[in-house]
């Protein structure tokens, strides 16, 4: 009667637990990272009196209106419209709008700060700047160039920290004449200030709707809003909507008669996803070899929901079954895990770059 009770312990296979996998292999894009090189103009920069430990100005004691900044921009070249293509690295002019609200001419006005670049993905570098330049007319509002800055096509820039110097109107007062001493109470402050770039677009991204249907949408900064648009199909909306798949190029165009142009491409909306059905309870068998586990499923729809209707290649689904522990006396334990991907290449093999 034992030997009986043994004998039908080892015709019991075990467990077959069946488990099925759904991950994503991704090809990595690689990541170019370079330092941020903080910009300088031998002509325009200036000693900052500020950084005098003996100087104890601060943006507090510079309270006066009499001058005042309006605004500030990049210019690229001498031509009327300044342009750049996203990631691109350009020398630019730094030209601020100064408002002289006294009826006396200020020989030069100076900028102490810090010059704020920000990356597109939120990167900020913090770049001192001490620069100087003049004459400023009584009673006047102009834009005065204040040197070059290298600038990358996409950055935010800004002028943080600000203070700012002025001389009186003698003609023997300078750029040079702004140390620690003369700076109160002829000084004003700001908080920050943007720096228009040139005209840009600064993002088109193109994102599958449905079947072979997209929408494109378009960013453009500076140059002087507002502006009209221009797609290679003849939209002259901002965005487009509910497009066919394929290459869109959109020409911007600001107020100045200013113009840039992008380009996006999007060929399919194929895409992979799917959700693992499987009951993964242990299953008990009778037999005496893993070979007596039950037949593997060979429809994907049996084990997996939720697929993706639109695959890039076709979908292919394999199995395998890992065998563990002894058949005498506890009986085998089969783990069968399946694996569908997207099949690219039609080898039936998942490969790099195949998503699963």
């Amino acid at each position: 009667m034992n030997e009986l009770n043994k004998k039908k312990k080892c015709m019991n296979l075990g467990s077959l637990w069946a488990i099925c996998v759904c991950l994503c292999l991704l090809l990595a894009t690689p990541l170019s990272i370079q330092a941020q090189t903080c910009p300088s103009d031998p002509a325009f920069d200036i000693p900052n009196p500020l950084d005098d430990p003996s100087c104890t100005t601060t943006a507090g004691d510079c309270t006066s209106k009499d001058l005042e900044l309006c605004g500030a921009f990049l210019t690229i070249g001498d031509g009327p419209c300044s342009t750049c293509t996203t990631g691109e690295t350009v020398t630019a002019d730094l030209n601020l709008c100064i408002i002289n609200n006294t009826g006396s001419t200020r020989t030069s006005f100076a900028i102490f700060g810090n010059l704020q670049i920000t990356a597109p993905d939120g990167t900020v570098t913090n770049c001192p700047i001490s620069r100087c330049s003049g004459t400023i007319p009584p009673n006047s509002q102009d834009n005065y160039n204040y040197g070059e800055v290298t600038y990358t096509c996409g950055d935010a820039l800004a002028l943080t920290d600000l203070i700012l110097s002025w001389t009186d109107a003698s003609p023997n007062s300078n750029c040079a004449n702004h140390d620690c001493r003369e700076i109160a109470p002829k000084c004003g402050a700001e908080t920050s200030v943007a720096i228009a770039p040139p005209l840009q677009v600064s993002s088109i991204e193109a994102t599958c709707v449905s079947g072979n249907q997209i929408n494109v949408d378009v960013t453009a900064v500076g140059g002087t809003a507002p502006y009209t648009y221009n797609w290679s199909n003849g939209a002259t909306t901002e965005d487009l909507s509910n497009v066919p798949t394929g290459t869109y190029s959109v020409t911007v165009t600001d107020s100045e008669g200013c113009t840039t142009t992008s380009t996006v491409t999007l060929d399919s909306c194929c895409e992979f996803f799917a959700t693992c059905n499987l009951d993964a309870t242990p299953q008990t068998v009778e037999g005496c070899t893993a070979a007596d586990a039950p037949a593997a499923e060979t429809d994907y729809n049996n084990v997996f929901t939720n697929v993706t209707p639109d695959p890039c290649g076709t979908l292919t689904m394999t199995h395998t079954d890992v065998t563990t522990g002894s058949l005498c006396p506890d009986g085998l334990t089969v783990t069968r895990t399946y694996t569908l991907f997207d099949d690219l290449n039609g080898n039936a093999s998942l490969d790099a770059g195949e998503e699963s």
